[in-house]
């Protein structure tokens, strides 16, 4: 999963690494371009939501919050 450098990963390569974590129905997505993450957000069976942030040049999960 790289790029040039400075250029991010295509939503579909992000959504791929969120969903490893989410392990839910996806909600949305908020980006923060001052950090270049991508926070997904999952609603898993039980009830709960999950907030995966994903890097946006690399694709590598940097946190994951219920």
């Amino acid at each position: 999963m790289s790029t040039r450098s400075g250029e991010n990963l295509g939503f579909e390569q992000l959504m791929r690494s969120a969903q490893t974590r989410g392990h839910g129905e996806y909600l949305g997505v908020e980006p923060d371009i001052s950090r270049n993450v991508y926070r997904f957000k999952f609603l898993r069976p039980g009830g709960n939501v999950v907030w995966v942030d994903v890097d946006g040049r690399t694709g590598r999960v940097v946190s994951e919050r219920e």
